[in-house]
């Protein structure tokens, strides 16, 4: 009689197949399908994504700017829309946190690329909330005059609020005219509204804001227009009549359309 076979125990894979030296050297075995960063930059997981913002945010900037130069001919192409896009964003945005100027070169020499102009704002966000006077002097530097006029790399809303909220003073003279140099309706609307909170915690009364507005050369129509559309869209918010609130809402925004849009 034969005896019954063994199953063969299972054989555990080497437990330092992928030593983490350092997090650049643990990008560049990013390939091998069991690898975290592989699966982080080839599957739509959250979690990865999570761990990978988690290692970025502790690395050095000299680790951050070996792993975006090491997979220069690797980032996402136009038109993709995977994990990898997110990865990528998530470096860029802890690498601006860094050395923003770094980051926002670094997308401002593949201006056409989709996804630099995807990231852009991101960038931007992220370098103003770490440093606001350096990235609104970088930003609003003549030499990045044709920049501000570009329709793929916009630096947005949230940029433009954090900066002028920001640096906001009792003598807002020189930061209001910059207000000038804006072309994204985004830029002069975030920068109205950072302008608006700044003045309400300063107990500033937002009269003072409407008044310095008018000052303003190129933008004044559209900067006391998106002045008036945000404090009326603050009052609508008071009305306890949901359904007038937004009935009033729409009609006020259809009206303020031809001069200004809402971003």
């Amino acid at each position: 009689m034969l005896a019954a076979q063994q199953p063969t125990p299972p054989v555990d894979p080497p437990k330092n197949a992928f030593p983490p030296v350092t997090l650049p050297e643990k990008f560049t075995g990013y390939t091998h399908p069991r690898h975290a960063i592989h699966r982080a930059l080839t599957e739509i997981n959250l979690d990865e994504i999570e761990k990978l913002d988690e290692q970025f945010a502790t690395a050095t900037v000299q680790e951050l700017k070996a792993i975006w130069g090491r997979f220069s001919d690797q980032r996402p192409s136009d038109g993709q829309i995977l994990q990898s896009s997110l990865a990528y964003k998530v470096l860029l945005s802890n690498l601006a946190s860094k050395d923003g100027q770094f980051a926002a070169e670094s997308l401002c020499s593949n201006e056409d690329c989709k996804f630099a102009a995807s990231s852009f704002s991101l960038v931007m966000e992220a370098w103003a909330h770490q440093d606001a006077k350096a990235a609104s002097s970088w930003y609003l530097d003549d030499a990045r005059a044709t920049l501000r006029k570009s329709e793929k790399l916009v630096a947005g809303q949230r940029f433009a609020n954090s900066v002028y909220n920001h640096l906001a003073t009792n003598d807002n003279a020189a930061l209001i005219k910059s207000i000038d140099s804006l072309h994204s309706t985004q830029e002069i609307w975030g920068a109205i509204e950072g302008l608006r909170s700044s003045y309400k915690e300063s107990g500033i009364e937002s009269a003072k804001l409407l008044v310095e507005l008018q000052s303003l050369e190129t933008n004044s129509t559209a900067a006391k227009s998106v002045f008036e559309f945000q404090k009326t869209a603050d009052q609508l918010k008071k009305l306890k009549d949901v359904d007038l609130r937004n009935d009033l809402h729409n009609l006020f925004q259809s009206e303020m359309q031809p001069t200004i849009s809402q971003p």
